[in-house]
């Protein structure tokens, strides 16, 4: 499964939920992530985010349903190169 994730978080868990995600997505911009995942990793995100969000927080998972290639995506602007980063 092909996801694109944004969120909205308070201050204080930005970079707690941003680290999180970066575990299992590529990080496009500030609140941006993309990837592929499976149904089992995806479960564990949800728990994970979950575990993290609180009160007005937001996160939003766009199934992308084809794969990457069934979406057409334009950037303006600097784009961030897609790296995967193993912490």
């Amino acid at each position: 499964m092909y996801f694109i994730v944004v969120y909205d978080a308070d201050a204080s868990r930005v970079n707690k939920l941003h680290k999180f995600l970066r575990c299992y997505f590529h990080w496009m911009q500030n609140s941006v992530f993309e990837g592929e995942i499976g149904k089992r990793d995806f479960s564990d995100v949800m728990k994970g985010v979950k575990k993290i969000i609180e009160g007005n927080d937001s996160v939003i998972f766009y199934d992308v349903r084809g794969g990457k290639n069934a979406l057409n995506r334009w950037c303006l602007g600097r784009e961030r190169k897609i790296s995967l980063i193993l912490e």
